[in-house]
């Protein structure tokens, strides 16, 4: 089985398709009768559109592990999501920091007006996008609704610093002492939160025992912080070369940059 992350790792930076060689690969593979599968820190809606125009179906591991979903019906086969109070406690945080977030839930992305603007516009034109592929944005006002709104929903908290500059060690430590939590990173100048246990290595196990395959039988491709434990798990963990210090030394294999469509070569290195 191939398991991977989206973004920095299949595609390039515009964000919105795979290159022409990873799709060539990815198929090839699935010829051999190899399962490929996805796991990212995308939500479901935010991911549904580049998987589907590339050929995946079945079963994807989203908000970094913290849901196991049918790409095509939705369907949630596992979910593990953040309670209420540690919601409100994170959100309270957030706003005394003047952070940006968004949450990711089963019904879409929510978003907070009051936390830094919610509504800026999308970083490409989704206007053909067909209705069911688009994601889907919730935006409430302040934290106290968008609290009383999103309940026991919330899959993953990504939270943007302002600066673009990582969060100080003051902001680490209360949210560690906000509870049982999982804190990573999938993108520079911010953090993941997930509830307690939940990571990529989580989702991937979770794939493998959905398919009957041992996390040894599988390679895993990544490029952030987020996917270091699930590089570590697979038999085979590979790192594309953009990717950060901390994944590319946990990988058994650096393959190319996105840029270059690494994942492609390491599928036709290893897997082809």
């Amino acid at each position: 089985m191939i398991v991977t992350d989206i973004d920095g790792t299949l595609i390039k930076d515009d964000h919105n398709a795979l290159p022409p060689r990873v799709l060539a690969a990815l198929e090839a593979a699935r010829r051999k009768g190899v399962i490929v599968c996805a796991v990212t820190a995308r939500g479901l809606y935010d991911a549904k559109r580049v998987l589907s125009m590339s050929g995946f179906t079945g079963l994807c591991a989203v908000s970094n592990g913290a849901a196991l979903r049918d790409i095509k019906t939705g369907e949630i086969q596992y979910q593990r999501a953040l309670d209420k109070q540690k919601l409100s406690t994170i959100l309270s945080l957030c706003r005394e920091s003047n952070a940006r977030m968004h949450i990711s839930t089963k019904e879409g992305y929510v978003l907070c007006n009051e936390l830094s603007g919610a509504r800026r516009p999308r970083p490409w034109d989704m206007s053909d996008w067909p209705e069911e592929d688009k994601p889907r944005h919730i935006v409430y006002d302040t934290v106290e609704e968008t609290v009383e709104r999103v309940g026991s929903g919330a899959e993953l908290i990504c939270i943007h610093s302002i600066s673009g500059e990582p969060f100080g060690g003051d902001f680490y430590r209360s949210l560690l002492r906000a509870g049982e939590l999982s804190i990573t990173s999938s993108h520079p100048g911010g953090l993941d939160v997930m509830a307690g246990g939940v990571g990529k290595a989580r989702g991937l196990r979770l794939l493998c025992q959905a398919h009957g395959i041992a996390p040894e039988h599988v390679m895993a491709c990544g490029d952030h912080n987020n996917d270091i434990d699930m590089i570590r798990l697979a038999g085979l963990g590979v790192c594309v070369a953009n990717g950060q210090p901390g994944p590319r030394a946990a990988a058994d294999y650096v393959c190319p940059p996105n840029t270059e469509e690494g994942v492609a070569e390491a599928i036709e290195r290893f897997v082809l």
